[in-house]
């Protein structure tokens, strides 16, 4: 596949960031100009050509009711995204707020198509750190100049994101990439473990 070949068919952005309390979660799929169609179709691309990438099948011999995302995605189609991606966001809140070592991210659902098959992508944009200027005045009216952080900061355009899901929508297939975080004492893989 090359980056060229994948067409952003849609995509909605969720924030989950456990300091505020509850998710905050869009009702509306974003307005896909060319700018955020080249970073989303990017950051696709290096998840699916990376090294991390593992392939992967979802277990249906499980408990049902264990099997939420496979459950949601069974009657997925674009025209319930903004409901079914909320469904998909409040699970992984559920599983972050749960453990407090998964970092606060925005999470973005994307549908997408590579060669006329429909996909899902699942990217965990965690935050970073980072300085920016502020420009303001003083009391009198004098400019000035500051540094402040920012903590709420996407990953950057060229960033190879650490955690995120490609399903294939037509056979079910997984696609992952992801990070261990210590989950009741123990580094686990949450993403494949508990969350898919």
């Amino acid at each position: 596949m090359t980056k060229d070949e994948i067409i952003i068919r849609n995509a909605i952005i969720h924030i989950l960031d456990s300091t505020v309390g509850m998710p905050v979660l869009s009702e509306h799929v974003l307005e896909m100009g060319p700018d955020l169609s080249d970073l989303i179709r990017g950051h696709i691309y290096r998840i699916a050509a990376g090294d991390e990438l593992k392939n992967c099948v979802f277990d249906t011999e499980i408990e049902p009711e264990e099997m939420v995302i496979y459950n949601l995605l069974q009657n997925f189609d674009e025209e319930n995204m903004v409901q079914v991606s909320q469904e998909i966001a409040k699970h992984l809140y559920t599983i972050m707020n749960q453990n407090l070592d998964i970092p606060a991210a925005d999470f973005l659902v994307v549908t997408y198509q590579v060669s006329s098959q429909r996909h899902l992508a699942l990217l965990k944009l965690n935050y970073k750190e980072s300085f920016v200027h502020m420009t303001g005045n003083d009391e009198e009216g004098n400019n000035y100049n500051d540094i402040i952080k920012q903590t709420a900061t996407l990953p950057s355009a060229s960033a190879r994101l650490s955690e995120a899901v490609l399903i294939n929508l037509e056979d079910f297939t997984v696609q992952i990439v992801e990070k261990k975080y210590e989950i009741n004492g123990v580094k686990t893989n949450y993403l494949s473990e508990l969350f898919l």
